[in-house]
């Protein structure tokens, strides 16, 4: 597999930027009731991140649509979240969509991008 170079990096997300952990589990269910449940991996938490962007200029979003789109098809690239999770780049995917909205002069927009940790 290639070493991954690309990053997100156009402007820094709103502190709006949510995320949402959740924890890969395996379950084996036994008789009698008893189950066993275990971490699957070791990096088996996993962030889903509705990330932000406010006033963005509309070549620097003109930029970041077209580096989504090159990546819409599940590559994975480099993103440094807002803090307080600011502490190291992310692996991420684009999950869903982006929804970009125009200021009424078209010169600037605003937009939410939805990431996942791979």
């Amino acid at each position: 597999m290639p070493l991954n170079t690309n990053t997100f990096d156009f402007v820094i997300p709103s502190l709006d930027t949510t995320v949402d952990f959740t924890p890969r589990l395996q379950t084996v269910q036994f008789g009698g009731g008893y189950k066993q449940v275990e971490a699957d991996g070791i990096n088996n938490v996993q962030g889903v991140w509705t990330v932000q962007y406010k006033d963005v200029p509309r070549a620097t979003w003109l930029l970041m649509d077209q580096f989504l789109r090159a990546m819409a098809n599940g590559n994975t690239f480099f993103w440094l979240a807002p803090p307080p999770y600011d502490t190291a780049l992310r692996n991420v995917r684009v999950t869903q969509k982006w929804v970009p909205t125009w200021d009424q002069a078209g010169l600037n927009c605003s937009a939410v991008v939805t990431l996942e940790d791979v």
